[in-house]
């Protein structure tokens, strides 16, 4: 499985990417949208876990990872047919595997 991860804090991508990696998945960490989008043109994404809504991902499977959510942001992930929207704070490394692995 590839999973894609747009994730601005460097430490947080860092720990995703080697948790993807230890679970046999294959990782492609990414911190803007540009590489994001370059990566999504290069090779089929099987999950996209971002804190970044990735206009261009809307028919894959994405968890939005988030310090707060808002009523706004409810709005907008909808429109960008996000899976899963969590609070950063709230979601443990085991708890976004077993998400990930529901999504796909």
């Amino acid at each position: 499985m590839i999973v894609l991860t747009l994730i601005s804090d460097k430490h947080l991508r860092q720990i995703y990417a080697a948790r993807f990696e230890s679970m046999g998945w294959q990782p492609v960490a990414v911190s803007t949208v540009e590489e994001a989008e370059k990566e999504l043109e290069k090779r089929e994404i099987d999950v996209v876990v971002t804190d970044t809504l990735l206009p261009v991902a809307t028919e894959l499977p994405t968890i939005l990872l988030l310090d707060e959510i808002t009523q706004e942001d409810i709005k907008t992930s909808n429109a960008f047919k996000v899976r899963k929207t969590l609070l950063k704070k709230n979601t443990s490394l085991s708890s976004l595997v077993k998400m990930i692995r529901s999504l796909v």
